[in-house]
């Protein structure tokens, strides 16, 4: 892995994952009004001297001077942050709306006013995101029950709009070919939508391949609100966590029918 990740991006794992975190503590240092000591646990730092002593490294700024090079953050309710994603333009938002709207689970997803809301099961907890997307970012509510999950919920997020894609470089690949070259011009910017919990995905995609119409939904919406966790505060029509593979799989074959 270490030749591989040299080779590709000309640094090992280790210096990757330090990138990473340092990027991550910019955009909550320049976009959200959090502590700096709470700046260094939601990035994923150890310590606030290993996190200044990285920021140094990485940006040759303390976190102080960042944050003061940024407009004034606005001030966070508890366990609330607003955090701005980067997208690379062009970018189809509301396509990727569509896509989401049109296969939400009633309790865990919803898209409303422009708005993509859902649950997330997190490392530490549960929290909640509404994604809105706008011209060179993606703006993103997060509702977090422990701040150590903020950095993980970003990365999902961000994979989970493909943000991190590079439109540019995969028209150019598709226009090569022939059968491709129109269907990409007319509609560029288009994302591959992932998703949030690897379980979700493919237990919803056997029942939308198993039963016909909206049968899939409403099933997957029904075991939600047998076997789902409530989330401590709901976030618009956003009440449930999806229910976890084992608790299915532990469950009295009747209570699934």
């Amino acid at each position: 892995m270490h030749r591989l990740l040299t080779a590709e991006v000309g640094v090992g794992p280790q210096a990757l994952a330090r990138a990473q975190r340092a990027q991550t503590a910019r955009i909550l240092l320049e976009t959200t009004g959090l502590r700096i000591t709470e700046v260094a646990m939601a990035a994923g730092f150890s310590s606030v001297r290993q996190f200044n002593d990285t920021m140094a490294a990485v940006f040759d700024r303390t976190p102080t001077a960042l944050r003061e090079a940024a407009a004034s953050p606005a001030d966070q309710a508890a366990g609330t942050f607003t955090v701005r994603l980067s997208v690379r333009e062009p970018f189809d938002g509301p396509a990727l709306l569509r896509f989401f709207g049109a296969r939400a689970v009633v309790g865990v997803e919803e898209v409303d006013s422009g708005t993509y809301r859902r649950s997330l099961r997190l490392p530490h907890g549960a929290g909640a995101v509404g994604l809105t997307p706008h011209s060179g970012h993606v703006e993103a509510q997060f509702r977090l029950e422990d701040i150590r999950d903020l950095a993980t919920a970003i990365h999902r997020c961000r994979r989970l709009l493909d943000l991190d894609a590079d439109p540019l470089a995969v028209t150019d690949l598709l226009t090569g070919e022939p059968l491709m070259a129109s269907l990409v011009t007319a509609r560029p910017g288009l994302r591959v939508p992932g998703a949030a919990d690897p379980e979700e995905l493919l237990l919803c995609t056997v029942l939308r391949q198993v039963l016909p119409g909206a049968g899939g939904l409403t099933a997957a919406a029904a075991l939600t609100r047998r076997f789902g966790d409530l989330l401590p505060s709901p976030s618009g029509a956003v009440t449930h966590l999806f229910p976890r593979a084992r608790t299915l799989a532990e469950a009295p074959l009747a209570d699934l029918c």
